[in-house]
């Protein structure tokens, strides 16, 4: 399934372009030459630039199930693909024993498989849109 959904999202450039992160043949080196030349063509056109650089904490636990799946049926994963993703992240549960004390059984609403192949992709596809989000701030009364 990993192979047919990357297939998929190159074929129709659905991943950000300046997303390096967990995408074969991108690498950091990638990004810091990006924005290395972002940053010199802004001061060659004696302009201000900035960079944010953010590190999610526990990022992939925090993947939604119920917007991921809205998310691959907005990107045309549909019928039985998205039937197969919505059985993947279905009835996970939890359960936790610390020492003597046991917690009840859980189910498991948002994350994606740990240590899974598809995990970073399907993390990449629910946080799509969050470049297009700084975007929007960037040009908003706020700055």
């Amino acid at each position: 399934m990993f192979k047919r959904l990357t297939k998929f999202l190159e074929k129709h450039h659905i991943l950000n372009e300046n997303q390096f992160g967990f995408r074969g043949s991108c690498s950091t080196i990638q990004a810091m030459l990006l924005i290395a030349d972002k940053i010199q063509r802004a001061i060659e056109n004696k302009k201000i630039s900035c960079g944010i650089f953010l590190d999610l904490s526990k990022a992939f636990d925090t993947v939604d199930h119920t917007i991921l799946i809205k998310k691959l049926e907005y990107y045309c994963v549909r019928g039985t693909a998205c039937d197969w993703f919505r059985s993947y992240l279905h009835d996970i549960k939890v359960f936790v024993t610390i020492g003597n004390s046991s917690f009840k059984e859980r189910a498991v609403t948002c994350g994606v498989p740990q240590g899974s192949v598809l995990g970073p992709l399907l993390f990449l596809l629910y946080i799509k849109n969050f470049q297009s989000s700084i975007f929007c701030l960037r040009s908003s009364s706020l700055c």
